[in-house]
């Protein structure tokens, strides 16, 4: 049966590009906080390790339950063309290419994007407690952080999220500025369709950059975060071109243990799509055994727009038009919930679930008079994939966009669940799905608690939220050298610090207690922008900015 193909190592470095083996120690990193590991590279083919040519996956419970991923976009060009961009294994190499968008894609770019940081929350707190510490050794992640873009040569200026203490637009983790990240881990790279040819798909480039937070939750009392990972997609058009009815799709080839006997399915009315073991037992060396699981998600900040399915060309029932796509029509079919030659997907004998029979139907028929569908085997309309269908295959769930103009951007929030279900029974497999659905509605009420503003570099350049709750007065600003610097402070205050623009701790008083202070300028001060830093009784740190006459 037809598998993926491991290229020769000479032969995959000349697909991916020679340019990429400067950086192999920072250029692939995994998520291990929870329940879930998952790893990416600095190019987007999630699960792929670029630095021994394996795709990893996404484990869980010591089994491998999804083999690859990776973002799919199509849209319509200003000339009525198909435009898509896409990675699956490598074979054909990719579409997406590691850093911003760029005029000039040289040596220094590629030391500077061609990676992924990863920062845990803990990390950044530390760095926010003691970066003025002399024996502080700030991560290279932190110091790296990719905040600004060198707009010299098209870049953005913002790129990674970053918490700007001083408002002054530039990152400066000297100064105690540090990543906004979400989770308790989290992954961050950034890839574009723009900087070489694109070998997946053979389409024009639509010179859209594309911006990746993955992130995860250590939260053993909460199962549904701890067996999930999370994903922060930002979608920049940085062409001069127009493109309508965009489309943005999340491709996965699940393998939930064993490969090759896999069902698939979606519910249109909740937005969750998964898979899951055609029986009870999923068996050989890498299955899961007794009890499998499911693995899915669901779109968090958009509806589901439809799902499509790919066949292993070797799995049962496939057919061609059923199979992986060539070339930007077919892929940019299957992103419209059609199958590759542009017939429509029919809701084809819907009768239920795990129907032995067969008789559920595949959804291709060119002579069908059943009614068409964007949805493929969905159990809104009581349509399962039947168990002889079993086998190898890779999922599409794809959400709608529309217009996407120059300088437009789309933020979109994604989670990928693990469940597993210990009750047996002829519906076994299926239980896992019932628990993986559960788990979904309880991280869609936590996603909406958290309010969370999609486009995570939007709050750049936000006071802090402590500054606002503890109400701090300090006058008059500017001040004086020689004269006085008033502070009030709503808590308690335990330490004031005053820090030049170059990372020097000019004072460091530790205090007991107060709540308000006089700070004397000294006469020597040279004229300029200073930042002073409260730290208060329950540890909280505000920070603002003074300008010294």
């Amino acid at each position: 049966m037809l598998r993926r193909i491991h290229l020769p190592l000479f032969l995959c470095l000349t697909l991916i590009g020679i340019d990429s083996l400067q950086a192999q120690s920072t250029r692939y990193k995994v998520l291990t906080t929870n329940n879930v590991s998952i790893g990416a590279p600095s190019d987007g083919l999630i699960g792929f390790n670029p630095d021994s040519s394996v795709f990893d996956g996404l484990v869980a419970d010591g089994k491998r339950s999804i083999y690859s991923a990776c973002s799919w976009i199509g849209g319509i060009d200003e000339n009525g063309l198909a435009v898509t961009a896409a990675g699956m294994y490598k074979q054909r190499g990719n579409d997406f290419f590691s850093g911003p968008v760029s005029r000039n894609y040289d040596s220094t770019y590629l030391a500077k994007y061609d990676r992924v940081w990863k920062l845990s929350k803990t990390q950044i707190e530390t760095h926010k407690q003691q970066f003025t510490s002399p024996t502080y050794n700030m991560p290279n992640d932190i110091k790296e952080w990719p905040a600004n873009g060198d707009v010299n040569v098209g870049e953005s200026k913002y790129l990674a999220p970053f918490k700007d203490l001083n408002f002054n637009g530039v990152y400066e983790p000297n100064l105690g500025e540090y990543p906004e990240i979400r989770g308790d881990e989290a992954l961050y790279f950034i890839y574009n369709d723009d900087r070489r040819l694109k070998t997946q798909t053979i389409s024009a480039a639509f010179g859209i950059e594309v911006h990746v937070m993955m992130y995860a939750y250590d939260s053993v009392t909460a199962p549904e975060l701890n067996n999930s990972v999370f994903f922060n997609y930002k979608l920049v058009n940085k062409s001069p071109k127009s493109y309508t009815d965009l489309k943005f799709g999340f491709w996965f080839d699940p393998d939930v243990g064993n490969a090759q006997d896999d069902l698939v399915g979606c519910d249109s009315t909740s937005g969750i799509f998964y898979a899951y073991n055609g029986d009870s037992d999923d068996n050989g060396p890498r299955g899961y055994g007794d009890n499998p699981p499911a693995i899915g998600g669901a779109f968090l900040s958009d509806p589901l727009s439809g799902f499509s399915v790919i066949m292993n060309s070797g799995s049962p029932g496939a057919l061609w038009n059923t199979t992986s796509p060539s070339g930007a029509v077919e892929h940019h079919n299957y992103l419209n919930g059609m199958w590759k030659d542009g017939s429509s997907m029919v809701i084809e004998n819907a009768n239920g679930l795990f129907n032995a029979n067969g008789v559920n139907g595949d959804g291709y028929d060119l002579n069908s008079t059943h009614s068409k569908t964007k949805f493929l085997y969905n159990e809104a309309v009581n349509w399962y994939e039947s168990p002889t269908r079993a086998g190898d295959k890779r999922a599409l769930p794809f959400t709608y966009i529309g217009d996407f103009n120059p300088g437009d951007q789309k933020c979109l929030d994604l989670v990928l669940v693990f469940a597993r279900d210990s009750a047996s029974g002829p519906l076994a497999s299926y239980n896992s799905v019932v628990k993986l659905k559960s788990y979904i509605q309880d991280i869609e009420q936590f996603y909406a608690s958290q309010n969370i503003t999609s486009c995570l570099a939007e709050d750049i350049g936000k006071e802090e939220f402590t500054v606002q709750e503890s109400k701090i007065e300090f006058y008059p600003n500017p001040v004086v050298k020689g004269g006085d610097l008033f502070i009030k402070y709503s808590k308690g205050i335990e330490q004031i610090q005053m820090i030049d623009l170059q990372g020097k701790v000019l004072k460091d008083l530790r205090l007991n207690g107060e709540k308000q202070y006089t700070l004397l300028m000294n006469e020597n001060l040279k004229s300029g922008l200073y930042l002073v830093l409260l730290k208060s009784a329950d540890q909280q740190i505000s920070t603002f900015k003074i300008n010294v006459d």
